[in-house]
């Protein structure tokens, strides 16, 4: 089993390269100076070098306003590099994986979202995300495709850390309380995806899948969590106040939808699951306080 990860330096790819630590063959992490996936011609021949049998594409196009003006990288990172790695994988008897997004849906529905309802994006971001859902199944009946949640890891810039910092440099906060989703934690994301690609999980999977961590919350609400456990792990010895506002009051360049948790019953019915959102956040909290007693 060779596996490849393209996006080595993304919050996701370095969870995964955490969840393999302790994995002797471990896989080979592809960054932007080895493949940037605007250069379509690039993918096959680094995967012809490569030859995995497992590709894992950790890369996408988020910055989600950004991508109202800069359409057409977005759509090349996010529908047309997926495409062109499915393709490679379909010759060449490869596993391949592909994260997509909650914002694939208009946030209408008023429930948690199943694989089985229909796909409405308010934005570009989510547009591209969609379109690569479609192109890549479309190439590939082997392919296995997750779409998760508010990610957040002890990597990088994500909302939890976000948080953290403002926190250090605030005394208040105002932060969107009307939209709703599933924070989940990039690491326990990466164990699960470990598991799904490991020969000895049993059947393998493909199609279309929801991974996100158990449970919704909204942005405040997942806010004033973080704030909570950075104080139990010693993170913060103080807290900003919270001051919960509309969405209205934070007008943004992309629309945004109102309530985009997903339903992960159809991943747990294959024995596979997130945690909690609480736990989740609970796990990158700790990651980050251990590895800030270690740097001491």
């Amino acid at each position: 089993m060779s596996i490849v990860v393209v996006g080595a330096t993304g919050q996701l790819a370095r969870s995964l390269n955490d969840s393999y630590a302790s994995v002797s063959d471990s896989p080979v992490f592809v960054g932007r100076e080895q493949l940037d996936v605007r250069h379509l011609d690039a993918i096959p021949m680094l995967l012809d070098e490569l030859q995995p049998t497992i590709l894992i594409n950790a890369t996408a196009y988020t910055a989600v306003d950004l991508a109202e003006r800069d359409r057409e990288a977005a759509f090349f990172v996010n529908t047309k590099a997926p495409a062109g790695m499915a393709l490679w994988s379909a010759r060449n008897d490869c596993k391949f994986v592909h994260i997509s997004t909650d914002y694939v849906f208009d946030g209408d529905l008023g429930r948690p979202y199943t694989e089985l309802h229909c796909a409405k994006p308010l934005n570009h971001y989510g547009q591209t995300k969609r379109d690569g859902e479609k192109a890549v199944l479309d190439v590939s009946g082997n392919s296995l495709i997750f779409r998760t949640s508010w990610l957040h890891s002890p990597y990088g810039k994500n909302f939890l850390t976000t948080m953290l910092d403002l926190a250090t440099k605030r005394d208040s906060l105002r932060i969107v309380s009307d939209q709703f989703g599933n924070p989940t934690c990039a690491l326990d994301l990466a164990d699960t995806i470990k598991a799904a690609v490991s020969p000895l999980n049993g059947p393998e999977l493909s199609g279309l899948y929801h991974a996100s961590s158990v449970g919704g919350t909204s942005w405040s609400g997942f806010a004033e969590s973080i704030f909570s456990l950075a104080l139990q792990y010693n993170l913060l010895k103080r807290v900003p106040e919270l001051e919960p506002i509309p969405s209205s009051e934070f007008p943004t360049p992309a629309d945004r939808a109102k309530d985009t948790r997903l339903a992960c019953s159809l991943l747990a019915e294959k024995g596979l699951s997130l945690p909690g959102w609480k736990l989740g956040a609970q796990r990158t909290i700790a990651t980050i306080a251990k590895r800030k007693r270690e740097a001491q």
